[in-house]
């Protein structure tokens, strides 16, 4: 009896399609030389297959039952082509699947297509069903198969392919010839750069020099590329040159001997062309004929690597490194970068090129600038010729002409270089594969760490939203490339992480708690990095920011707990609109920093899933994974979460009748907002509004009557709403209007059968009525039947009480309250007040409270108390004598203006005149430098304007015409005072004449005066002008004049008359009721007092007096009449009192006939003096007297003066030599002829000769030749050209064990400073380690200062030492691991800067603790006058302005235009979202200051900088902050030159723009006339 049998099926899932990875479009088709790997790109693919492989296996059991077991896989292929490069090549050989390699290509079924320009059709496409996509590929080289294996997961695998490409020299040598390479460049029309052929000279010997010294090369050109670089780095590493020669392309080698191989001989042509000596140089003025200049020790490098393709180890990366031992024994490692040469795939080839690079850097030190003249000029470069010059000992020294420049006149300026015999002869050494450590450069670099991806905050993304990724990886992880797909099957690569991200996930629970969270603590392990702590207000701030499973927070303190555990407390928590949570062990968490990931998503993307694949590569950039051997993470977004509003205000009154208005700081990632009103003392919500734009709501009374009425107490709630839906926190605000408060002053007096209520009337602006109860209860129930008043008014007359009149002697009991316009809720009711109604009798009447009123008024008027007739009699007189008191302080500060300090303001182009339609104008004029200011001094500015048909036509009512001076304030802020025409004349015209004047005070303290702008802008007219510009101190303007420095010292004296006149004239109109007339005007600047005074006084008649003074920092001046009784008889005087008095003439201005200068005690006549009578003079000085005035024998040497008698006095030939008996001579001007005698000693000593020739002198000047066999000069010795060694060295004086400093003082002349020495900082770089993790010291810190200025240095790195050390379990660290250390030294070098003339030298050199400097000396010499900055730096700077005004709209703009950009805005121009403008300035300046004002606001980010050809400088970062209404000012004036520079605007948005005024820029002062 047979068994039953079963059967178990086991199958696969089934792909359905060709899973597409890594096949990109667009990428540039390689271009291949020689033999070299290149990978190969799908191009098409099709024809997708499933085959199904089928197994069966059978086990038997008793009866003959039994079970069958059947196993289905899959293996897929399809139809492909992979493009290579551009055709035709000859083949390939190996071939790189993933980690394996194949011979053949028959072994992967892939046929190669050679890519001629007449390529067949591939077959399989001639099919029908492939018509359509039948192309034959002309002039591209690729593989195809109709049945390609595909992965298991039906992709493409990873290939590689050995190209032998075009032009390969030989069997033996797979490389190409150089020349070949050069030629196929600069010829082929179709990925060259179709240069004519005709005009390419011989290139055979070329050709011969790379074949018999053996260098060929395989290039792979993969990117677009400049054909001038790619040639020039093939002619770099074959040791040439490109020169054009009578119009046609040569190519010359450097080799300077003899080679052989490869089939060609090369002998070098060493022949100078020319012996070249001073009878051929051109030399102008003191021009030295050849100038030498000798590159430093710092560019004499003495170790060159080249790295290259090692063809023998699979084309990896390796370095062929070459050094000159002797010259680093000497000068210590001097290594160059390695210098990066894929073309070559032969480590002899690479070993040769790197030999010759040093040789040439070592020992081609010397370069020579010299001028000939025309006869030389079939000269090229690579020309030889020999130098003779015996000044530089230059004896037939050959030399290689680098570059030839011709003149208008010819004259050919010829630069050279060194051309020492041998250096461009390279030993051949063998070499042999590295017996040390090589790296495996396609080592693979594991999977990436599963990461952390969220949804960042959209106030940390500007709004747009963004998925966050966080992840690492182990010891050879170098990053990964990051691809995402929406649909999970196609993907498409959006960027790469570069960085270990610091994430992980929670060790224990975290509660629920408090936004400042000081009760639990964070526990978190991370894969890789540390976190360090902070202080509370960083946690406040947010500094310490963390991301945990939807929660954002951050921290205080960090407390290691063990490898990669912290525990973190001090939390703030639910940042950012996110939602406070309890969080389970293992939650994840992300340290939110620049390690994360970040990718920009479609706001439609929301709710959406999103596939996410990490392909990982190597620390080396190799070894890039197969994106389908890789996991796929999914991720829903679902919307980031918003933050709360801030700032949320009302910003006007709630009262009753009136619009609410709230206003709020915009929310980034708010697309609109939600706003929300409520009832508050019932919670009873009265309006819901969504959609507000505006980060502002007003609540008009048509809303409050719509929703019921206005309310007393009202809650406004706010939140934001993103446009996937999500929305912010609530912020709300409350607004309550409480009840009148109880009522004040409550009186009441009793009348005839009634009584008369008063009170205070209530403040409150929005108060509408009291209400008056009255009962003969002294609890007054504040009911209907007791209300006796319901009215606006405050003084009621009460006649009844619960509807009965008043009743004579009854007590009655008041209670009063008042309400405002919300209603009569909540009154505040006063307490009880009682009253009595009296009768009308006598005794009643004295006892009211109207009695007592009576009498208190007559009190007024006939007592002395308070408010009493005699009171406020008293009260008037002391306030007539402060009346008195102010119009004496009045007079006290009453300064008049007078003295203009602004220049050149009567010069006709300092008058601003416009015409017709006109945006602006403007003309600049400089203020005086004697103007100072101080805070709180008056200013006055005016100028005359005339309007002719004036209107404004730009849609600006009011134009600005007038004048505008500015100061710059201690605090960098700007200061304006100006007078502007202010009256609308838009859409009408104006003809006017008028004076503007505006007064001003100085607000703070002023650091600089800046110029006065004259402008007239948006307007339209026949004419205007503006002219007689004036800027005075004082508060009372005075008529123009102009200023001192503009006019001759008489017409300043005139001026000052005329004020001091004006100022008369005022001070008369001032006080005219006091018998005695003082008029003084004063003014006070920084101290300085100036006054100006008149003085009248009569006495009875008998005396009288009359004077005039003024006085300026106690320096009087003035005049006084005054008649008294002498002895009982009037006596008349008439006395001045001044330093000088002189006595003009009417239409003489500048003829004064009688000076008196009572400082020097002398009376000057200018004329005749006629003396009447006898003059009596003590002493007379000679100097006019000639002897035909004098009469004889009147006058002898007792009555002259010692030394009254020159020359000058002494007739030609009066004097003779027998009329001579004298010691001594002084100014003797004769022909001597020779002097026969002894020694000549003039001066004391002073200036001397002996008999024997010599010669002292304590000072010379001698303007020609010096000639002396020898000597020496003491001191020091100054010239334009000295020959000969005047190199100064100094040496920096240590201040601590890190800091040096040198200071030299300022000079007359300019120099150059060179800092010769290096700084080496040693740093260890600690990659990674399972147990610990170490950045490590990875920067140079060291810092030279010049001036403050820190200078630009040249950084060369050398590996030294890579390690990595295991860790074994239990050892160390308790656990296996790996640690990677790499370790290397840079060397930090400077290079020679110009000091301008008459600046100091300050250097600083500040070094980290693991930086060490050789010692640090400073060379030092004088520039050369010859030098093309000399005389810039030699003379005076001045500033000039360029521009008055310019506005910048902001547009695209590519970051890459900058050599420097500014810090923040590349970042976000690389990403697209830059934009900006520009303003080109002058070339070469010196400095250049400006005033900015930015038109943004705080969402968006914008600045404000100065970019150079060398450094970028900041006005206003690029930031969101900073922004104001007003003007700043920039100025800067750098250490150096700006060959060129722009004043660049950075935004985000277009709308963006900044307005710019007063552009100046620092020129040296012959420049000042220059035309830009």
């Amino acid at each position: 009896m047979g068994g039953k049998s079963s059967t178990i099926t086991s199958a696969e899932e089934r792909i359905l399609s060709l899973q597409v990875q890594q096949s990109s479009q667009g990428l540039t088709l390689p271009v291949i030389y020689g033999r070299t790997r290149v990978a190969g790109n799908l191009i098409w693919y099709g024809d997708f297959v499933t085959i199904e492989h089928k197994t069966t296996t059978r086990q038997g059991g008793k009866g003959g039952g039994g079970v069958t077991q059947e196993d289905i896989k899959y293996t897929y292929e399809a139809a492909v082509m992979l493009a290579l490069c551009e055709g035709e090549i000859q083949g390939v050989g190996r071939i790189w699947r993933d980690k394996e390699k194949f011979d053949s290509l028959a072994q992967l079924r892939l046929t190669l297509m050679r890519g001629g320009d007449e390529q067949p059709l591939w077959t399989h496409l001639q099919q029908a069903k492939h018509q359509d996509q039948a192309l034959n590929y002309s002039g591209t080289a690729y593989l195809c198969s109709p049945n390609y294996e595909l992965t298991k997961s039906a992709q493409i695998y990873q290939h590689n392919f050995e190209v032998i490409g075009k032009l390969g020299y030989s069997g033996n040598i797979p490389d190409a010839n150089p020349r070949e390479i050069v030629l196929d460049l600069l010829t082929n029309q179709r990925y060259g750069c179709g240069f004519p052929s005709q005009n390419i000279g011989d290139t055979d010997r070329y050709s011969n020099y790379c074949r018999a010294v053996g260098i060929f090369l395989s290039p792979a050109y993969t990117e677009q590329g400049e054909a001038q670089r790619n040639i020039s780095e093939l002619l770099e590493q074959t040791n040439s040159a490109a020169v054009f020669s009578q119009g046609r392309l040569k190519i010359i080698p450097y080799g300077d001997g003899s080679y052989s191989g490869n089939g060609a001989v090369y002998v070098a042509d060493n022949k100078a062309i020319y012996d070249l000596t001073d009878d051929d140089f051109i030399v102008s003025g003191a021009q030295d004929p050849v100038k030498v200049e000798r590159k430093t020790n710092a560019d004499a490098f003495n170790q060159i690597q080249v790295e290259y393709l090692d063809r023998n180890n699979d084309y990896n990366v390796a370095i062929a490194e070459v050094k000159d031992q002797a010259n680093i024994e000497q000068y210590g490692l001097r290594p160059k970068d390695a210098i990066k040469m894929h073309g070559i795939c032969d480590a002899k080839v690479a070993q040769k090129v790197a030999q010759q690079l040093l040789q040439r850097a070592l020992y081609v030190r010397n370069e020579y600038e010299f001028k000939l003249g025309w006869k030389y000029c079939l000269l090229e470069p690579m020309d030889i010729v020999t130098l003779t010059d015996a000044g530089l000992g230059l004896n037939k020294t050959p030399v290689r002409i680098t570059e030839i420049e011709e003149d208008e006149e010819g004259v050919l300026s010829i630069k050279a270089e060194d051309y020492p015999v041998g250096v461009y002869t390279v030993s051949e050494y063998p070499t042999q594969p590295s017996l040390g450590y090589s790296a495996d450069y396609n080592v693979s670099p594991g999977n990436a760490h599963v990461p952390v991806i969220f949804e960042a905050p959209l106030q940390l993304t500007g709004g747009e939203p963004q998925i966050w990724l966080a992840t690492a990886g182990g010891d050879m992880w170098g990053g990964a490339e990051v691809w995402v797909s929406t649909d999970g099957d196609s993907y498409t690569r959006v960027g790469a992480v570069n960085h270990k991200a610091r994430f992980g996930s929670l060790t224990a629970a975290l509660p629920n708690g408090a936004v400042f969270d000081r009760t639990n603590t964070l526990g978190v392990e991370i894969s890789a990095g540390q976190l360090t702590g902070g202080t509370e207000q960083d946690s406040r701030d947010l500094l310490t920011l963390c991301y945990v499973d939807g929660e954002f927070l951050a921290y205080a303190n960090a407390e290691l707990k063990g490898v990669g555990r912290y525990t973190l407390g001090n939390l703030t928590r639910g940042a950012y609109g996110s939602a406070i949570n309890a969080h389970a062990a293992g939650s994840q968490f992300a340290r939110i920093d620049e390690a994360l990931f970040k990718y920009a998503v479609p706001r439609n993307w929301m709710g959406r899933t999103v596939w996410v694949k990490l392909v990982s590569y190597n620390v080396f950039s190799g070894g890039i994974q197969d994106l389908a051997e890789v996991p796929a993470y999914s991720y829903t977004i679902k919307g980031a979460p918003l933050g709360q509003i801030q700032n949320l205000r009302l910003t006007s009154s709630w009262a009753y009748g009136k619009e609410a208005v709230i206003a709020w700081d915009k929310l980034d990632g708010a697309d609109t907002y939600d706003v929300e009103i409520y009832a508050g003392n019932s919670q009873r919500r009265l309006r819901s509004v969504s959609g507000i734009v505006d980060n502002s709501y007003t609540y008009t009374q048509a809303d409050m009557r719509a929703d019921g009425g206005q309310v007393r107490d009202i809650v406004f709630k706010v939140r934001g709403r993103a446009v996937t839906g999500k929305t912010g926190n609530w912020a709300q605000i409350a607004a309550q209007n409480p009840q009148i408060q109880a009522l004040q002053g409550i009186a009441i007096d009793s009348g005839l059968k009634q009584a008369f209520f008063t009170c205070q009337k209530p403040a409150e602006e929005d108060f509408a009525g009291i209400i008056v109860w009255v009962s003969e209860n002294a609890a007054v129930p504040t009911t209907d039947a007791n209300k006796v008043y319901d009215g606006a008014e405050t003084f009621v007359t009460i006649a009844k009480c619960n509807g009965k009149p008043l009743e004579k002697g009854k007590t009655y009991h008041l209670r009063a309250a008042g309400y405002d316009s919300f209603g009569k809720d909540n009154l505040r009711v006063s307490s009880s007040v009682s009253f009595t109604v009296y009768d009308v009798s006598t005794n009643d009447l004295s006892e009211s409270n109207l009695n007592q009123a009576l009498r208190d008024k007559i009190n007024l008027i006939d007592g002395n108390g308070a408010g009493s007739v005699n009171e406020r009699i008293k009260n008037a007189k002391e306030d007539s004598k402060r009346e008195v008191q102010t119009l004496s302080s009045r007079l006290d500060a009453f300064e008049v203006g007078g003295r203009n300090y602004a220049l050149s303001t009567g010069n006709e182009a300092k008058v601003l005149r416009v015409s017709g339609n006109n945006q602006t104008k403007n003309v600049t004029i400089d203020v005086s430098s004697a103007l100072e200011l101080k805070q709180g001094d008056s200013l006055i500015i005016s100028c005359d304007i005339e309007l002719t048909n004036a209107t404004s036509i730009y849609g600006k009512p009011y134009p600005r015409i007038g004048a505008e001076f500015s100061v710059t304030y201690a605090d960098n802020s700007i200061g304006y005072f100006a007078a502007w025409y202010d009256e609308a004349i838009s859409g009408t015209t104006k003809t006017l004449k008028q004076r503007l004047v505006a007064r001003h005070t100085v607000a703070k303290e002023v650091k600089a005066l800046r110029s006065i702008i004259v402008q007239a802008r948006y307007q339209t007219s026949d004419s205007i002008k503006v002219s007689n510009v004036k800027l005075e101190r004082g508060t009372v303007a005075t008529d123009w004049t102009p200023a001192p420095e503009d006019n001759d010292g008489l017409q300043e004296v005139r001026g000052t008359v005329q004020v001091v006149q004006n100022t008369l004239a005022q001070a008369t109109g001032d006080i005219k009721s006091l018998g005695e007339r003082i008029t003084t005007a004063q003014s006070t600047a920084d101290g300085n007092k100036a006054t100006v005074q008149a003085h009248a006084e009569s006495i009875n008649g008998l005396e009288a007096q009359y004077t005039v003074k003024v006085d300026v920092n106690g320096k009087v001046a003035g005049y006084g009449l005054a008649t008294t009784p002498k002895n009982g008889t009037p006596e008349s005087k008439f006395i001045v009192n001044t330093d000088r008095f002189g006595v003009g003439a009417t239409g003489k201005d500048d003829v004064f006939p009688f000076v008196v200068d009572t400082e020097e005690d002398r009376v000057g006549v200018n004329g005749e003096l006629v003396v009447n009578g006898k003059a009596i003079i003590d002493n007379l000085n000679a100097g006019d007297i000639h002897g035909d005035k004098i009469t004889a024998n009147t006058l002898d040497a007792n009555r002259l003066k010692a030394g009254s008698v020159t020359a000058r006095e002494i007739g030609a030939n009066s004097v003779t030599a027998d009329k001579m008996n004298v010691t001594s001579l002084s100014a003797v001007s004769s022909n001597l002829g020779s002097i026969t005698g002894g020694n000549l000693n003039i001066g004391n000593g002073k200036f001397s000769v002996t008999e024997n020739g010599v010669l002292t002198a304590n000072d010379a000047v001698i303007r020609g030749r010096i000639e002396a066999d020898s000597g020496y000069f003491n001191g020091l010795i100054k010239a334009s050209r000295i020959e000969g060694d005047v190199m100064k060295v100094h040496r920096m004086r240590k201040l601590s064990d890190r800091v040096w400093e040198l200071e030299l003082p300022a000079d007359e002349l300019p120099r150059m400073i060179k800092p010769d020495f290096s700084v080496v900082s040693d740093t260890t770089y600690q990659l990674y380690s399972k147990n610990n993790y170490n950045i490590g010291r990875r920067e140079v810190k060291a810092a030279l200062l010049l001036n403050g200025e820190k200078l630009k240095s040249y950084e060369t790195k050398e590996v030294y030492d890579v390690g990595v050390r295991q860790f074994q379990s239990n050892r160390d660290h308790g656990e296996d691991g790996y640690d990677a250390r790499l370790s290397y030294r840079t060397r930090v070098d400077y290079a020679w800067y110009a000091v301008a003339a008459g600046k100091p030298v300050v250097l600083r050199l500040e070094l980290a603790d693991y930086e060490t400097a050789d010692v640090p000396v400073v060379l030092a010499s004088y520039l050369s006058p010859f030098d093309w900055e000399y005389k810039a730096l030699s003379g005076n700077m001045v500033w000039r302005v360029f521009k008055d005004e310019v506005r910048l709209q902001a547009g695209s703009l590519a970051v890459t235009q900058f050599p420097y950009q500014p810090v923040g805005w590349s970042r976000v121009s690389y990403r697209g979202r830059g934009k900006g403008a520009y303003l080109s300035l002058p070339p070469n300046i010196y400095g250049v200051s400006f005033e900015y004002k930015v038109d943004t606001n705080d969402d968006w980010a914008s600045g404000v900088h100065w970019v150079t050809n060398w450094f970028c400088q900041d006005a206003k970062p690029f930031d969101r902050n900073n922004h104001n209404g007003n003007f700043k000012e920039f100025r800067l004036e750098p250490s150096g030159l700006a060959s060129e520079s722009n004043i660049l605007f950075t935004a985000t948005q277009d709308w963006q723009w900044v307005e710019l005024r007063n552009i100046r820029v620092l020129i040296p002062e012959f420049r000042k006339n220059e035309v830009w």
